[in-house]
């Protein structure tokens, strides 16, 4: 007869672990110092180490007495990496050609063999004023025993050149005869607003920006907005209210915007960006041997370790 069983959330124990110089104060001690590695003209180093544990009890059902049903675990890890120059002495615009942080391979040892594990990562939009770049890989079935990740394969991308550009498209005038605002260029990058949408004291809008083929385009992380900015005939900013952001090639850039309190019809849009053009070069690295915490993890109660 097949058990059915439906899950019961008996509790979960989610311990957050970070490993760095200085652990979090009862939760672990100090760990040994994070691997880093070269790459090219840059350092890759791990910065932090992040964890989760839950721990669910399945009942079946209908329950029997004394039964104590079945303990079910979930770790997950996630990794914070920093990109800094490999000379010391070197400045900010060691970096100024960074544009990705890839992560191709995940290797842990569990039961005496080799595991790859799904993972995800990349770029982390938030930067630092220590590290030209900064990139996350998340793990999220990570074995529960494991102390250790064995190996971790991936790559940075790097440009010749980097150009800030910033593009403004006037909204009240030097509209074309279909009633949208010029295209405007610059540096080679072209902005088209494709619709602005205006409701109480909010305004929605859709534009694109293409720059020349074979450059790379790169929006910073700015209150959600990517970037964009408006603001009204005093100069007056609007709150950013968020947006998407698509990139169907690596020249070309789709936003959808929304911006908040108008206190008046906008008047100007503003975007900036970098432009990343010339030579590319792409530098592999491979971080080996970091630590991952693991007392948390043998504290709570037993469970089926596959």
């Amino acid at each position: 007869m097949k058990d059915r069983r439906l899950p019961c959330l008996f509790f979960a124990a989610a311990s957050w672990l970070a490993a760095g110089v200085v652990a979090a104060p009862g939760v672990s001690p100090a760990l040994p110092r994070q691997p880093e590695v070269l790459a090219g003209t840059f350092r890759i180093v791990v910065e932090r180490v992040t964890q989760s544990l839950s721990t669910t009890q399945v009942f079946p059902m209908p329950a029997k007495a004394g039964d104590p049903g079945d303990f079910q675990q979930r770790r997950t890890v996630q990794l914070h990496l920093g990109v800094y120059p490999a000379d010391p002495a070197a400045g900010p615009s060691a970096g100024e050609g960074l544009t990705r942080l890839d992560i191709h391979g995940v290797t842990v040892r569990e039961g005496g063999r080799q595991v790859e594990l799904g993972h995800y990562g990349g770029k982390l939009e938030a930067g630092s004023k220590q590290a030209l770049l900064r990139g996350y890989v998340y793990a999220p079935a990570f074995p529960t025993r494991t102390a250790e990740i064995e190996l971790i394969e991936g790559e940075i991308v790097a440009y010749e050149q980097s150009t800030p550009v910033e593009l403004e498209v006037p909204l009240e005038e030097g509209r074309s005869p279909a009633g949208a605002p010029e295209p405007v260029e610059k540096e080679g990058v072209r902005l088209t607003v494709r619709e602005v949408t205006l409701s109480d004291a909010t305004a929605r809008i859709t534009l694109s920006v293409d720059g020349p083929p074979g450059s790379v385009l790169v929006t910073p992380s700015e209150e959600g907005t990517h970037g964009a900015s408006l603001y009204d005939r005093r100069g007056q900013r609007a709150s950013p209210g968020g947006g998407s952001l698509s990139q169907p090639r690596p020249h070309q850039l789709d936003y959808r915007v929304t911006f908040l309190n108008l206190k008046e019809r906008p008047a100007v849009l503003r975007v900036q960006l970098l432009k990343q053009h010339g030579a590319r070069r792409v530098y592999p690295f491979r971080l080996k041997h970091v630590p991952v915490p693991t007392r948390r993890v043998d504290s709570l109660p037993p469970s089926d370790q596959g």
